[in-house]
Formats: C-alpha cells, structure tokens, sequence
C-alpha cells in the first residue's frame, strides 16, 4: 500500500519532468506555413541571448514542420545543432494552440537555464 501511495504521488510530479524535455508540435500539420514562419522568428529570438558562430545547441531531431523547420533555421543563422554533443546547450521547445484564444499560437523555447515564449495569431495558411 505505502508503494502505491508513494506512486501515485510522485507520478504527477514524473509527468511534468517529461513533457518539459520534449520537443511538442501540435499545430504543424494543420498550420504548416505559420509553423515555418514561427520556427524563424523563434531562431532569430535566440540570437539575441546567443552568439551563433559560438553555439551548440543539443536538441533531438525531429521530422515535425516546427522541428525541422526550427533546426534549419538555426543552422542558417550560424548555430550548431547536434544531438549528443554532452557540451551543447540543451535546447527543447512546445508549439500548441491555445485553448482559451482559438486561431491564436503558443510556442515555448527552453535553452539552457533561460526561457521565452511568445503568441501569435494563425492564419490559418495551409
């Protein structure tokens, strides 16, 4: 029983820890050229915190329109992308819809210790 309980209560806290190391794209496919368009302007914001001839970033490779859109972007800008480069800033992010604001983008990057978000209306370009 105490094993159960043990489980139950840190099962919630286990979720959390997995989906903040994930790499989400929940509108790529229904919104592939706002994805793109997001995918830039997310790399370029990290050019502003990072210097890009000097950067790793760690991030596994994904086929979703944000995630190969995003890892294009940041090696056009000069960034290194690798996925086991132990020296590599690790890098992840989550696209979504937002709920309460319909036609209304979400996207989270995580690098390192720092975090941004930012919002922006679809238009629903398919």
């Amino acid at each position: 029983m105490r094993t159960f309980l043990l489980v139950f209560l840190f099962l919630p806290l286990w979720g959390c820890a997995v989906v903040n190391s994930n790499l989400v794209d929940q509108i790529g496919t229904r919104y592939p050229v706002d994805t793109h368009a997001l995918a830039i302007e997310a790399a370029d914001e990290l050019c502003l915190h990072y210097y890009p001839a000097k950067t790793t970033f760690r991030m596994e490779h994904t086929e979703t329109v944000f995630g190969t859109a995003f890892e294009d972007a940041l090696r056009k800008l000069g960034f290194a992308v690798s996925e086991t480069e132990p020296s590599g800033i690790p890098l992840s992010y989550v696209v979504d819809e937002l709920l309460d604001a319909p036609g209304t983008a979400y996207v989270r990057i995580n690098a390192g210790g720092q975090s941004f978000s930012m919002h922006r209306a679809l238009r629903q370009l398919r």
